[in-house]
Formats: C-alpha cells, structure tokens, sequence
C-alpha cells in the first residue's frame, strides 16, 4: 500500500506553489499552525541526550525540520518527492545549517534501520493513506523504547470538513472554477487548484485507538484550527481569517474542542 498515487503527484507537480501557500504567505494556515502545536509539544519532552536523533516523515519544503535542527535534534527526513526534498536542502543551505539525512521514501516503508531515532513526527501524511497500521507499525519500528511520536490527522467531525465534497465537486466543474480564479487572480491570491483525490478524514476517538494498539502509550492529544468557513475561503480573506483563527484558539481546550478541523497525538513507544 502506498501514498495515493493522485495525491502523489498533485504535490509533487506543485512543490513551489505548496511552499509559498502554506508557509510563506504572512498568515495562519492549516498547515503553519500545525506546526506551531508539534513544535510546542516537541519543547516539553525529555530525552536522554543532548543530540537526540529525530525523523520527519513527510517532510515537505523542510520548514519542520529546520526548526527541529536549531533544537538540537540530529534530523533525518523522509519524502515522496525529490522536488520537497530539493526544496528542505535549500532551506537548510541557505542558513548554513549542516544538511540533514534524506531519504526519498514512504512512511509505510521508512529506510532506515529499527530503533535508530528518538522522536518520530509525521504530519499530512496519513490521511492519504487507505490506512494507518503499516505506518504506526513503521514508526514503531524506528523508534527506539521511550521514544516519542507525534502524527496528525483531518478530523472527521469538524464542522469545515462538512462542505468539502460540495467545494471539491464546484472545483471540477471548469467554467465555475475558472470565474473563481478570475476573482481570485484580481485580488491576488494564488489560484484555486481542482483535488481528484481523496482526504481520509478520521475519528480522532479510532486513531487514538490505532496508536495505542501499534504499541504506544498516549500522553497527550489535542486539536486545533478553529476557522468558521472552509477552504478555500480562508485565502480569499486572509487578513480576517487569520485574526479569527487566533481568537479561537481558546477553544481547544474548551468543551467545542472537537470541532477543530486538525486533531493530533503524542506518544511514546514502550
């Protein structure tokens, strides 16, 4: 079983456009806030050395894994696409950071030996997987006893993900797309890409399940990204969305903490 072949190549023929989006465009997106959550989790764990060794599986244009480096942490680095590993070496050549390992690889199959890491972190990755075992099993493997793990999912009972067949059907549909952007080009907005694959939306309930069943403990799990309207509206009105997406951030840890759109847990291996 492999990463969804469309959803392979849709990142791997917008690498540039998926960089500039999510992490360079001045405001919140799913994916920065992501980001923001592991990096406030990876600050409060322990390990038992001063250089503990770490793997990212999916590494995108590398922005994670920069900011686990200047933690200290030894990086190695994953990726289906030579594009998203071309753009995290970049990255790390451009600060004069030593490079880290990469691999061109799957989570479901991770080239690297069993036990050699003490942290495991995987975001967007899964959900386009038809399942989670072989990767929770994976990351089992490379961990070594008491290392951690943190993966993401798309949470299934969030109220954005209720529009997303209606936006993802109107987004096939030419004539429509191509009015939207019109409106979005004169704006200035990046464009409005059609997605011809499927997102594995979880319970987070089951998937906290899967993690404790491959083998790990959970110590803490949480949501976040609490946008009122669904994508892609948040980058028609960036500058609105992003200071509402701050002010809701009290909401996960609220009772309404289920309705975040991204649910995430961590764990450690036994």
């Amino acid at each position: 079983m492999t990463l969804n072949a469309g959803a392979e190549d849709f990142f791997k023929s917008h690498v540039e456009d998926y960089k500039t989006e999510h992490y360079e465009s001045g405001y919140r997106s799913f994916m920065s806030v992501r980001q923001e959550r592991y990096l406030a989790e990876i600050d409060r764990l322990t390990f038992n050395t001063d250089e503990p060794r770490v793997i990212e599986a999916g590494c995108g244009p590398g922005y994670m894994a920069v900011a686990l480096a200047d933690r200290g942490f030894r990086v190695s680095a994953i990726d289906t696409s030579d594009g998203m590993l071309g753009l995290t070496r970049t990255l790390f050549a451009s600060s004069n950071r030593p490079e880290p390992e990469l691999e061109v690889g799957s989570i479901e199959d991770v080239p690297f030996e069993d036990g050699r890491f003490d942290l495991y972190v995987s975001a967007g990755v899964i959900e386009y997987l038809e399942s989670d075992d072989r990767a929770l099993a994976e990351a089992f493997r490379v961990l070594a006893p008491g290392g951690y793990l943190i993966v993401s999912i798309t949470n299934r009972f969030s109220h954005a993900g209720a529009f997303e067949a209606i936006i993802e059907s109107a987004k096939r549909q030419p004539i429509l797309l191509g009015a939207v952007n019109r409106l979005f080009e004169a704006l200035g907005r990046r464009v409005v890409r059609a997605r011809e694959f499927r997102v594995r939306k979880h319970s987070p309930r089951i998937f906290r399940q899967s993690v404790e069943r491959a083998g790990f403990e959970v110590l803490r799990d949480a949501y976040f990204y609490f946008l009122p309207w669904p994508h892609p509206f948040d980058r028609l009105f960036p500058k609105m969305s992003d200071r509402i997406n701050r002010r809701l951030d009290w909401l996960a840890e609220s009772k309404l903490r289920g309705l975040g759109e991204g649910y995430y847990v961590v764990g450690r291996r036994a």
